[in-house]
């Protein structure tokens, strides 16, 4: 078991008894821990709980959709902020062009156009001396 260094948010009573479906027919006993982070059918003491879902061991609450009931892991909260992370980078990938008129030009002629105006400036101080 891993410890935590905050304390878990509990929206229910935790002594009572949680239990979860996955078929809304047969339903299983869990903890407090496992019946705050399923999305699916909840009910306490048999009434049924509409109440937040949190990613199992955080207290992050979970706003999403599932397509089939059950436990949301905090692994699936890395995975999406890795995606827009990867995302965000391949946007910015594509927004910062590199300058092409400066990578095309001939480095010959680049060379040749310092020389030029380093010589005249060297002349010009001449002048000026």
């Amino acid at each position: 078991m891993k410890s935590r260094s905050h304390k878990l948010i509990y929206d229910f009573p935790r002594q009572l008894c949680l239990e979860i479906s996955c078929d809304n027919i047969e339903w299983s006993r869990v903890t407090c821990e496992t019946f705050r982070a399923f999305k699916g059918a909840r009910r306490v003491q048999g009434e049924p709980y509409e109440g937040k879902t949190y990613y199992k061991g955080t207290n992050y609450i979970h706003r999403g959709k599932v397509k089939a009931p059950r436990v949301i892991l905090i692994a699936e909260l890395n995975d999406r902020v890795r995606k827009a992370h990867r995302q965000e980078a391949a946007i910015a990938r594509t927004i910062t062009k590199p300058n092409v008129n400066f990578l095309n030009r001939d480095v010959s002629t680049t060379i040749i156009s310092s020389v030029n105006l380093f010589l005249a400036s060297l002349t010009l101080c001449h002048q000026l001396l």
